[in-house]
């Protein structure tokens, strides 16, 4: 007689003589090896079981359980493999590690071992040294070193995020895995926030005719940031040293390349808040450290500081330091610190380059209190415009205290490729100060009314915050108006340069080069007999073809609208020209003596302001509560 019986075990649990847990729709054994997970139902007879010839489904099954043996016994000998390639780190890849197998026949079980050689990490040119995969890692010693260097000649000189002889130590440390284990992952961060850095430099140094992308290696850069980021939570918490804020403050110099500023904010706003809790803002808590220390920590704390004011000045944010609050030494305050100046060709005079940088932040946060902030909106408009004259009175200041040889003008002729960089991103952050100071953007501006609304949407969707510096600001006054058009040729004398283009910061680039393009062809359509229109015209035409290259670097469909309201003025420059034109043929025998149209239109509102200018200028005006 026969009776019928099912097994609580699983087929696999079965076969391999294993316990099964019998967990639905699949057991945990099952789903280790990847199988499907069925008990199938036997038949066996009461009595004792006769003998019969051999079937076709018992000699299936002796295939299967051969096959699971093979399955079992190659995952072991990967597994071995796998274990001996941590441990060496040769560069040994996957595919190595299983062309050492035999061959085995397709079968239903061969799709797992596809899905297991797909999740393996090729290490081949970075090496991770240290244990686990926690830690971020580093390329070579022989291709990190040379890197470093560049980064302390050409960077860290103008910027000084690390102190190069503590850093070496540490970076000889990682390598040698002689450092301390809890803080492998934080020094394996600042040593890729180092590297990327280093990588961007060598780049720009390079002689390539303009065409550093191509030489310019993206990957690694990727590679270095993602990295940092790696050991990020840990960091956000460091309060034993400043390594925490430095890595910090790395990304948020590297993010600032983006076109998307909220992570830079959301970092920058961290960093700061470290630095407090580490008190690097304090001249008491500096006293306890010795005198190399309380630099390298007063220069960090300084560039927290003026990375908070420029984020927040771009996207009219609240800053998250008062000046008040800060009573510690500028930076260039020793004579220790020379080796961070920018020197004149003749050796005369020079420029601590991190003093003028914060000092341009302190006016970059007093443009947001006095123009954007919600306290400044409700103020009357003469009111905002006597802050507008305030404002571009410490402009002016910040502008003469920079020697003549290292000015706008002369820079290019006097500064090499790596300090010219730095310089030139200087005076691009002085440029948009001018430009958000006297209102470029106000919708009262000649240049955007004739232009029409499809300017005005323009602007309005590339910045969500655009609305801030185009409703309630007066546009700029003419004793403004030529200051702003001058600076704005110099800044586009220098993007004309292929060989000074900067494909790094392509959102604060095209930023300020756009305000260029608006003061220069808006003027050529007020003034189109000005003595300078031909040369202006001229330096447009030969500038444009840098600005698109930095368009193409972002694909988005926002710089592209900031095109179009550039080729609206351009045409409008060539009409004014050729009304010009026009009018000397019609009148050849006189002198053209018309007044610009943009002085005509905004007579009558500014000559009050206009007869006080130099009154005003005669003033004595405290220009930094800090330092």
């Amino acid at each position: 007689m026969e009776t019928s019986s099912k097994r609580k075990a699983c087929d696999l649990c079965c076969k391999k003589k294993i316990r099964c847990d019998g967990l639905k729709p699949s057991c945990s054994n099952c789903r280790l090896y990847k199988v499907p997970c069925g008990t199938t139902a036997t038949r066996r007879k009461a009595s004792a079981p006769s003998h019969k010839p051999t079937t076709a489904s018992s000699l299936s099954d002796d295939g299967d359980h051969k096959d699971f043996s093979r399955l079992e016994t190659r995952l072991e000998r990967i597994e071995a493999k796998l274990n001996s390639l941590k441990d060496s780190s040769q560069g040994i890849s996957a595919d190595d590690v299983l062309q050492d197998e035999p061959p085995a026949p397709e079968n239903r079980y061969m799709a797992s071992l596809s899905e297991i050689s797909l999740q393996i990490e090729r290490p081949l040119a970075w090496a991770q040294p240290g244990h686990g995969y926690e830690e971020p890692t580093v390329p070579p010693l022989t291709e990190a070193l040379p890197v470093v260097e560049t980064y302390f000649q050409d960077y860290n000189s103008a910027i000084p995020l690390f102190d190069q002889r503590s850093f070496m130590r540490m970076l000889d440390g990682y390598y040698s895995q002689s450092g301390e284990e809890k803080s492998r992952a934080a020094v394996g961060a600042a040593i890729n926030i180092v590297l990327a850095f280093g990588y961007r430099m060598r780049c720009a140094n390079s002689s390539t005719g303009g065409n550093t992308a191509s030489v310019f290696d993206h990957e690694k850069v990727r590679k270095c940031i993602d990295r940092a980021q790696m050991a990020l939570g840990e960091l956000m918490v460091r309060d034993e040293d400043t390594l925490g804020v430095q890595v910090l403050l790395g990304l948020v110099l590297l993010f600032q390349a983006s076109s998307d500023q909220q992570p830079s904010a959301v970092l920058s706003s961290t960093a700061m808040r470290l630095a407090h809790r580490l008190n690097l803002h304090s001249k008491t808590a500096m006293s306890r450290f010795p005198p190399d220390e309380a630099r390298q920590r007063r220069n960090i704390f300084w560039i927290c500081y003026y990375l908070d004011k420029d984020i927040c000045l771009r996207t009219r944010t609240p800053s998250m330091q008062l000046d008040s609050d800060v009573d510690i030494d500028l930076p260039g305050s020793d004579l220790d610190e020379c080796a961070n100046c920018f020197q004149s060709p003749d050796g005369l005079s020079s420029l601590h380059y991190l003093r003028a940088r914060v000092k341009l932040a302190n006016i970059q946060g007093r443009v947001y209190d006095y123009l954007f902030s919600n306290r400044s909106k409700k103020q009357p408009a003469d009111t905002r415009q006597k802050s507008v004259m305030y404002l571009d009175r410490l402009l002016d200041q910040w502008q003469r205290a920079i020697p003549v040889s290292l000015r706008l003008e002369y820079v290019t002729k006097s500064l090499e490729k790596a300090p010219l960089l730095h310089m030139v991103t200087l005076y691009q952050t002085y440029t948009l100060c001018l430009a958000l100071t006297h209102g470029l953007y106000s919708l009262d501006a000649p240049w955007l009314k004739s232009l029409g609304n499809l300017a005005a949407l323009s602007l309005e969707s590339f910045d969500s915050q655009s609305s801030v510096c185009m409703v309630g600001q007066l546009p700029p006054l003419p004793y403004a108006w030529e200051k702003c058009v001058a600076t704005s040729r110099g800044c586009l004398e220098i993007l004309s340069n292929e060989g000074h283009l900067d494909i790094y910061h392509v959102w604060l680039n095209v930023c300020t080069y756009f305000c260029a393009f608006v003061f220069v062809l808006a003027n050529a359509s007020y003034s189109p007999s000005h003595e300078l229109v031909g040369y202006d015209r001229q330096l447009v035409q030969t500038s444009m073809p840098q600005m698109e290259k930095l368009l193409e670097q972002n694909s988005s469909v926002l710089y592209r609208k900031l095109r179009l309201v550039l080729a609206g003025l351009e045409n409008a420059a060539m009409k004014a020209a050729q009304g010009v034109k026009k009018s000397e043929i019609r009148t050849s025998s006189q002198a053209q003596t018309t007044s610009p149209p943009y002085y005509d239109t905004y007579y009558q509102e500014s000559q009050v302001v206009s007869d006080n200018v130099s009154r005003f200028k005669e003033d004595t005006v405290s220009v930094f509560v800090i330092g």
